[in-house]
């Protein structure tokens, strides 16, 4: 029997099928997709349902975003793939499951949005991840929406820092003056995804020194740190390293720098690893095949290498 492990986001979507033994046949690849527009799912079902004859057994499915639709997905799942044991996994697991290959220890996570969580001799605990409307401080759509509002304060005089950080932002749209920008980011920039695409702009102006910048940063390691200590204190103060994960912290070197140093403070190691969340995805449906699999090999494959 075939089994599939699928993760999307608003970068893109993979497949991973799988045997009963967890061994890797067939890398599939389709559409950005979260949990805010996963009807693009569709696309890649229909790509892997053609690519494999006979159906699957088991299938599990990871997607960027907050999963407030399970049942929808699964019920999209099911009747594409003509599969009755689907499981839904938030963007949470699918990287604890990655940075860990299920074993104890404790994530911090910087992408779009932001998160801890951790698992320790049984126990369970997480920080953050209630989306960006709530939460998410520390991610990148949450460091790009901080970043201009401090351009703006700039702009009209309520702040004298942030001269760089308000030019850079002008550069990077293209934009002759300031209310052009305010056109260009309300008409393109309408969604989460997209304005954590601005997040690079601030963590560059933090680190050429723009004091305005600067700050962000150092609040977006805070609640970062902040996170971490409450997974860590739920947890016992476990005698493990904090998985630092996400594209966000792992490309702003003074973003993993500001964190590293907070967590240091608080008796806490960072070790910054890349991670993909389809392996945890991968992970996590092998679990329930009963076998463990060789995570290293699995992201290899992914990759594409194998």
């Amino acid at each position: 029997m075939l089994h599939a492990a699928i993760y999307g986001d608003h970068r893109g979507s993979r497949a991973l099928v799988l045997d009963d033994e967890a061994q890797a046949q067939l890398v599939v690849e389709g559409p950005p997709v979260t949990y805010e527009s996963y009807a693009a799912l569709g696309e890649l079902l229909s790509t892997l349902s053609e690519a494999v004859e006979g159906g699957f057994h088991r299938v599990a499915v990871g997607l960027e975003g907050v999963p407030f639709n399970r049942e929808d997905i699964i019920g999209s799942v099911a009747a594409a793939l003509k599969v009755k044991s689907v499981a839904v996994l938030s963007q949470v697991h699918a990287y604890f499951y990655a940075s860990t290959c299920g074993g104890d220890g404790v994530i911090v996570a910087s992408d779009t949005g932001s998160f801890a969580y951790g698992v320790y001799e049984g126990v369970k605990a997480g920080a953050g991840g209630w989306g960006w409307l709530f939460d998410d401080e520390g991610g990148a759509y949450w460091v790009a929406r901080e970043g201009l509002r401090r351009a703006f304060l700039y702009i009209d005089g309520r702040s004298r820092d942030g001269r760089f950080l308000a030019s850079s932002i002008l550069s990077r749209l293209e934009a002759a003056d300031p209310l052009s920008a305010l056109r260009i980011l309300y008409s393109r920039f309408r969604d989460p995804y997209a304005v954590a695409g601005l997040a690079d702009i601030v963590c560059s102006a933090a680190e050429g020194g723009d004091p305005a910048a600067l700050d962000v940063v150092r609040e977006a390691s805070f609640h970062l740190a902040s996170m971490a200590e409450s997974v860590y204190k739920r947890l016992g103060h476990p005698k493990v390293p904090v998985i630092g994960v996400g594209d966000f912290l792992l490309g702003c070197k003074i973003l993993r720098e500001e964190t590293s140093a907070l967590l240091l403070s608080l008796g806490m190691y960072l070790r910054p690893m890349p991670v993909d969340p389809l392996v945890g995805c991968t992970y996590y449906l092998a679990s329930k095949l009963g076998v463990k699999p060789d995570c290293k090999a699995l992201a290899e494959v992914a990759r594409g290498g194998a």
